[in-house]
C-alpha cells in the first residue's frame, strides 16, 4: 500500500509537516554543548533556560491579543507571518492574511468569545517555536441566544523573524468554537 500524501486530511498533512519541520531544526537545548567544561555547560543551560522564557513570554502576549475581542483586527493580523496556514475542521486552510481577515469578520458576525489561550507545551527551536495548547472560553451570540462555553486544543507554530521576534505561521484548532452561517 503507497501512501499518497494527496489523500490525507490537512490536519494529517498539517502533523506530517510539523513533525519534518522539527526533524530537521535544532533545538536550542542542542546548541553549545559540545565542550565538557561544566561551567560552560551550565551558562549555556541558563542562557537557553533565558531563551525559552523569553519566548513564552512572546507567545503569551501574542495570544493575549489574539484572546481580547475588542483587539483591532489589524493588531490581531500583525501577528501573523505572511505565509500563514490557518486550519479549523470542516473547512478549507486559510492561507492569506486577507482571506483570514474575511473568516475572522464571518466570526465576529455571530457574535464574540471571551477566552484564554493557555500554554500546555512549548519547544523553542533556531528557527521556530512549536506551542500545543488549549483555549477555554464563553461564546456570547448576537441577539437571542444562549452563551456556550468550549475548550479547543491547539498547536501553534510560530516562526522566528530576522529581528528575532516571533510571527504565527502555522496554527491548527481541533474545532470551531464559533457558529458559522457556512454550515
Amino acid at each position: 500500500m503507497k501512501f499518497n500524501i494527496l489523500n490525507w486530511s490537512s490536519k494529517w498533512a498539517f502533523l506530517w509537516i510539523a513533525l519534518l519541520i522539527l526533524t530537521s531544526c535544532k533545538p536550542l537545548s542542542a546548541q553549545g554543548t559540545s565542550n565538557k567544561d561544566e561551567t560552560k555547560e551550565l551558562n549555556t543551560q541558563n542562557a537557553l533556560d533565558t531563551e525559552q522564557q523569553t519566548d513564552k513570554e512572546h507567545v503569551e502576549q501574542m495570544l493575549t491579543v489574539l484572546d481580547d475581542h475588542k483587539s483591532e483586527m489589524g493588531d490581531k493580523l500583525a501577528l501573523w507571518s505572511d505565509d500563514l496556514v490557518y486550519l479549523t475542521p470542516g473547512q478549507e486552510a486559510i492561507s492569506s492574511k486577507e482571506n483570514l481577515k474575511s473568516h475572522f469578520e464571518e466570526q465576529n458576525s455571530h457574535g464574540h468569545s471571551e477566552k484564554t489561550h493557555k500554554i500546555l507545551e512549548l519547544h523553542s527551536y533556531e528557527e521556530i517555536v512549536l506551542v500545543r495548547g488549549q483555549i477555554d472560553g464563553t461564546y456570547y451570540p448576537k441577539g437571542a441566544g444562549r452563551p456556550a462555553q468550549f475548550r479547543n486544543k491547539t498547536m501553534f507554530i510560530f516562526k522566528r523573524q530576522p529581528d528575532g521576534s516571533l510571527k504565527i505561521w502555522r496554527a491548527m484548532y481541533n474545532h470551531e468554537p464559533f457558529i458559522s452561517s457556512k454550515q
